[in-house]
């Protein structure tokens, strides 16, 4: 049964008595309110919204004391900040967990809202999770958390992903700037939101982003698996240590991959040189970026940036390959990406450098090779720094790396780049799906 019917079938018994309790607790429908209504609205629902108590729809409790002795590689799971991802709830293999004998507080139930109440970082101070068990295990909530128990709890957390919430944290908010910033709990208990007079129809709009929320979800497990395939394959599909072939290789291809120097099958140039700010941002020309190179094994010609035409430059050309020269951690320095446009007056940006194969090698082969973990082991022993760590050309040039023979250097590249496309259209579907809950969060509240 999906969500919306669930909500719709929620009894009329439940409602009637909801609402009398509610009425005689908060002053009907509040004269300045009276006229106030969301731009979306339900169609059956048309009268103003209310002033609702926070108390009056939900409780609110601390969480868990413990200590390291209390923990356990097992046992009950203690729910923390971290377990927050914007609204939506998370596990991880790596989350904390006490002996049932250091619990003393009631477990977490389904779809109670999960609060950080304190934290280093003062701007998560108060973000919220409906939490969903789905037969993970006892839960219980730490003592930097808050937990809101509610039969209207996918209403609030909904309302509380509003502009109203961030004011009534950052007006009740004690310490922050570099103290422990703390979110008591007796501002929620002095609490008033707005809110629809009518039961029935919170309960509809909380299931409206409670179905949104478990979209986003599905389409986010969806991505992560993708992401864990393209990683695993990137060790499997590429020879690893002193072996010839792969672990794992498609039907119809044997023998062992060819050994070649870097320096031998291509030659080196520099990125964009003698330039100043005022170069950039402006002219005919363009110019691939350093993030365009760090974050995509194949660089966008749509995340390149202007500057003006210089023929003095370098010009990048289909088959060229990128490598960053610097980064913070040794693990991301020497990145690639290769070209694959054909587009006119394009140079690389001054941060890195372009490599140009004089053999024919298949692009996006090469594209996967390089960010092959048996590449990247290579390239990170070359890091060398401090602060900042940096690679030569030369040593890059140095590192040998094995192909195979081309039709399966094409079948290994066309299957990468099919997955970074799968990858790509579940990423936008993700937001998507969370540009359209952000334009009804905007539309569905007063």
């Amino acid at each position: 049964m999906s969500a919306a019917k669930v909500s719709h079938g929620v009894t009329k018994t439940r409602r009637e008595d909801s609402a009398s309790v509610r009425t005689s607790v908060v002053p009907s429908l509040n004269d300045e309110l009276t006229h106030k209504i969301p731009r979306i609205r339900f169609k059956k629902w048309n009268d103003g919204w209310c002033k609702l108590a926070f108390t009056n729809i939900a409780t609110i409790r601390r969480g868990l004391t413990y200590s390291p002795i209390d923990c356990s590689s097992s046992g009950i799971r203690v729910l923390r900040s971290s377990n927050i991802d914007e609204d939506m709830f998370r596990l991880f293999q790596d989350d904390v967990f006490v002996k049932s004998d250091a619990v003393n507080i009631p477990s977490v139930k389904d779809k109670d809202i999960l609060i950080t109440a304190a934290n280093g970082s003062s701007h998560l101070v108060g973000k919220h999770a409906l939490v969903r068990t789905d037969g993970n295990g006892e839960m219980v909530h730490g003592g930097f958390m808050l937990l809101a128990t509610s039969k209207e709890a996918a209403f609030l957390n909904a309302s509380m992903c509003t502009p109203w919430y961030r004011e009534f944290i950052e007006s009740n908010m004690m310490g922050g700037n570099g103290a422990l910033g703390n979110l008591p709990k007796k501002a929620f208990d002095e609490l008033q939101l707005i809110a629809p007079v009518s039961v029935a129809e919170r309960d509809y709009i909380g299931t409206c982003f409670e179905t949104l929320n478990v979209l986003i979800s599905v389409r986010q497990s969806a991505l992560a698996k993708l992401q864990a395939l393209k990683k695993s394959m990137l060790v499997n599909m590429f020879p690893q240590g002193d072996a010839k072939v792969p672990k794992i290789r498609f039907r119809g291809f044997v023998g062992v991959w060819e050994g070649v120097r870097l320096g031998d099958e291509g030659h080196t140039y520099n990125g964009l040189s003698g330039k100043t700010s005022a170069d950039f941002g402006h002219g005919a020309g363009k110019y691939v970026t350093y993030m365009n190179v760090f974050i995509n094994p194949i660089s966008k010609e749509g995340q390149c940036e202007s500057v003006e035409i210089d023929k003095r430059q370098n010009e990048v050309r289909p088959g060229d390959v990128f490598f960053t020269t610097s980064s913070e951690t040794p693990d991301e320095v020497g990145m690639s990406s290769v070209w694959l446009s054909s587009g006119k007056n394009t140079y690389l940006n001054s941060f890195c450098f372009g490599y140009r194969p004089h053999r024919e090698i298949d692009s996006k082969f090469l594209a996967y090779l390089l960010r092959s973990m048996s590449f990247r082991e290579k390239v990170v022993k070359l890091a060398q720094g401090i602060s900042r760590f940096n690679i030569s050309k030369g040593k890059v040039m140095d590192i040998h790396i094995l192909m195979p023979e081309k039709e399966e250097q094409v079948k290994i590249g066309e299957y990468f780049y099919s997955l970074d496309r799968l990858i790509a259209a579940r990423r936008d579907e993700i937001e998507q799906l969370k540009h359209m809950k952000a334009a009804l969060l905007n539309r569905m509240f007063v």
